[in-house]
């Protein structure tokens, strides 16, 4: 998971995933595994897979929602679906990454320290 910065971006801290901000964007890689003919079986035949989530705040302005979007491109390396995401938009796949855990902050984090 990276927080997207005035520059760049930066890793964000494991212990805080699930702590989003509503001026802030962030990237999250989901992976997951697809099962050959839906089913598990008694040996391992899945495939590997992975999704870049682009969450946007709804206080983000323009600028930092369009940053967040080219930089997920630039992260993404596997050339995996990218998805944008607005706050209170989420989809159950997405909150499921956090395991009903994630809650949105009001503001910046740096407005929080």
């Amino acid at each position: 998971m990276w927080r997207i910065t005035d520059s760049s971006y930066e890793e964000y801290p494991r212990d805080l995933y699930g702590e989003m901000y509503s001026g802030e964007s962030f990237i999250i890689r989901w992976a997951y595994r697809v099962m050959q003919g839906g089913k598990k079986q008694d040996h391992d035949t899945g495939r590997d897979r992975a999704a870049f989530f682009f969450w946007q705040g709804a206080d983000c302005t323009i600028k930092e929602k369009g940053k967040s979007a080219f930089l997920t491109v630039r992260v993404d390396s596997e050339r995996a679906p990218q998805i944008q995401l607005s706050q209170s938009k989420e989809p159950p796949a997405f909150l499921q990454i956090f395991n009903g855990g994630m809650v949105t902050f009001k503001g910046k984090i740096s407005e929080q320290k």
